[in-house]
């Protein structure tokens, strides 16, 4: 048989290097710090070491490693966005070709070159090698881990005190990495008990004791960490659904990239490795893909949440070799086909599909200040919704006077965020709105009761900005579907006595009175793809009532369901009043919305039910229910999602 031809093997690699280098450093002073980015960046700036400990790291629950990092390197090359994610993004080719001597070793060259392939240009590693996070520096230390975990296991003969001690650096630097780097080490670990020659086990053991004690001097940090617990309360708990939206992110939501990742795991089957180990080694891998991932779910059900892509990212490259590592070693024309039609189809679905370099290149927080038509500052209100040291980081940037902006995220409640908007709208005729993902959904229907018409809107990576308009020169981005009380007579609402409607001196229905008998009223349903909501979308309800006094336990309840499960309920009290007065004929308006993207598991088949629950029997005269569909951003998520509506 002849020989492979190891140069032209190592060609190949070298162009997986350029295309990792060339996906990961294109435009590479062009991108935005992250919100993670910029929140750690703002725990640099402290005066002594012990303050940086004290208030910049014991209550992230991060460990200290990448944050001593940044506290140092942010004094060399200060906040320039591509300097300082320059590490990270070297540290994240490097993985690629660590990856592929790792494949390499355990297999054989076509299967590490066809995993460094995907590694190379999948967006998941891509976009975490470009964040000064502890994600692209956590996956090539785990790597190297590995790396010199395999030299310990498959070759101890060959070098193996230069290996421990590689295996020592390299697990020490994962632990001060990240909690989840370092649960994958401790796997690793674990597994080495089982397969480690008995001749070494000890010097094996002694490495472990010896990494503990490296972490020690971390220890009354990571303690600090365990009382936090998790996060916080902005990530949600995990979905059964969790594994298998994991799964279509890390192959970019694509049919052409499963299309690949099948042909290429059918070839395998195809011209399958007989090697004696393969059973083990997939059983090795698999517990190295999976364990992260089981515990994450079961800690975040249990105690609090934890569990997201980001962290995930050490565990993910054994996947690649579950999926390909039965492949036998192939002639280099067949390894050029192979890694060139992954190079390829990877790269063209990053592009264009994903349209990762549109908007993964775009900040909302830099957006939302260089968005604002500043030549119109004379007749456009400023008004924003964002976190308020970003805010002033960009505002100074760009030097921006703060007393022109209006921050909604520092109003307490809806109806302070109406006073505002009422008052500034008689001297404005349009508004600028600049805001994050997590302005509550009821802000927008509230600045559509002084500017109903939108002029320009601009969808970005968790936000966008918007200017809106009293004239009726704009465009709508809502209509209403639904009315409790309309001009041809009763509606098709159900849980309705209509001997409680009112009517005006001309006859025509005016409100609906409900009272101490009812304790369900006014109920509606519909399922989303009657109306044609796609998943990014809001569903606005608007309730006009009169009552005297206010209702103290009258709420208006949305529910989402799936098949009779219920899997979203929310409600608004109707004491929770936005304005008053807004016209002649209206008492009160409160405003109760809902975001249909961020409710797990939710699609076209979705039912939705609104209604009023009237719980100590008030009485109470209901002027108006309106339900809007309003078109949402379909770029919110879509670093994470796919990108698609939902008709």
């Amino acid at each position: 048989m002849q020989r492979l031809n190891l140069k032209n093997n190592y060609t190949l690699l070298f162009f997986i290097f350029i295309v990792a280098f060339a996906l990961r450093f294109y435009n590479f002073t062009a991108i935005p710090f992250t919100h993670d980015e910029l929140s750690a960046l703002s725990r640099t700036q402290f005066d002594n070491f012990q303050d940086l400990i004290n208030d910049g790291i014991k209550f992230d629950g991060h460990p200290s490693g990448v944050q001593l990092f940044l506290f140092f390197w942010v004094k060399i090359v200060g906040f320039n966005e591509w300097l300082i994610k320059l590490p990270f993004a070297l540290l994240g080719v490097g993985s690629v070709i660590l990856f592929y001597f790792i494949g390499k070793k355990w297999y054989n060259e076509t299967v590490g070159l066809i995993a460094a392939a995907f590694l190379a240009t999948l967006q998941y590693p891509v976009f975490y090698s470009q964040m000064a996070r502890p994600y692209a520096s956590g996956l090539f230390f785990t790597l190297a881990v590995f790396y010199f975990w395999s030299n310990l296991i498959l070759t101890p003969e060959k070098k193996f005190n230069r290996s421990l001690v590689g295996f020592i650096i390299f697990a020490t630097l994962s632990a001060y990495n990240h909690y989840f780097s370092l649960l994958f080490c401790l796997i690793v670990g674990i597994v080495g008990l089982f397969l480690i020659q008995k001749k070494y086990y000890w010097r094996y053991i002694l490495s472990g004791v010896i990494i503990f004690c490296l972490f020690i001097p971390h220890i009354s940090i990571t303690f600090a960490h365990l009382k936090l617990k998790g996060i916080g309360d902005w990530l949600a708990k995990p979905s059964p659904a969790f594994l298998l939206n994991y799964f279509s992110y890390l192959f970019h939501h694509s049919k052409w990239v499963l299309i690949i990742t099948s042909l290429t795991i059918i070839f395998g089957i195809i011209f399958r490795s007989k090697e004696k180990f393969l059973a083990r080694n997939f059983l090795i891998f698999l517990t190295l893909f999976l364990t992260p991932i089981i515990v994450g779910y079961l800690y975040s059900h249990s105690v609090d949440s934890v569990l997201q892509y980001s962290v995930l990212l050490f565990s993910f490259p054994y996947l690649l070799f579950l999926l390909f590592g039965f492949i036998k070693e192939q002639k280099f024309f067949v390894n050029a086909i192979l890694i060139f039609a992954i190079l390829i189809t990877n790269t063209l679905t990053l592009i264009y599909e994903r349209k990762y370099y549109e908007y993964g290149y775009q900040s909302i927080y830099e957006k939302i200040i260089t968005d604002y038509p500043v030549e119109k500052e004379a007749v456009t209100l400023f008004v924003v919704y964002n976190i308020p040291k970003i805010q002033n980081f960009y505002q100074n940037r760009y030097q921006v006077n703060q007393k022109n902006i209006i921050n909604l995220s520092n109003f307490p409640s809806p109806s302070a965020v109406d006073s505002i908007i009422s008052e500034k709208s008689k001297n404005y005729p349009f508004l600028y709105l600049g805001a994050i993902s997590s302005i509550p959904p009821n802000i927008i229907p509230i600045i559509q009761t002084y500017y109903p018409k939108i002029v320009i809107k601009n969808n970005y990576f968790l936000g966008e900005t918007s200017i809106f308009s009293k004239s009726e020169s704009g465009r709508d981005n809502s209509f209403l579907f639904s009315q409790l009380i309309n001009n041809k007579g009763y509606s098709d609402w159900e849980n309705i006595n209509k001997s409680h409607y009112i009517r005006n001196d001309s006859l025509t229905l005016k409100s609906y009175q409900i009272g101490p008998e009812d304790e369900w009223n006014c109920y509606y349903s519909f399922i989303l793809k009657d109306i044609k909501a796609a998943k990014n979308d809001f569903i606005d309800i608007i309730v006009d009532f009169t009552a005297e006094p206010l209702p103290k336990a009258i709420e208006m309840v949305s529910s989402v369901q799936n098949k009779d499960k219920v899997i979203f309920w929310s409600s608004t009290p109707l004491e929770q009043i936005v304005n008053q007065q807004v016209d002649s004929c209206i008492g009160y308006r409160t405003y109760h919305s809902i975001k249909l993207t961020d409710i797990s598991s939710i699609n076209k088949n979705s039912k939705v039910e609104i209604y009023l629950w009237n719980r100590e029997k008030e009485i109470c005269n209901i002027q108006n229910i309106k339900l809007y569909l309003r078109k949402g951003n379909p770029y919110l998520y879509g670093i994470y999602e796919d990108i698609e509506t939902v008709n």
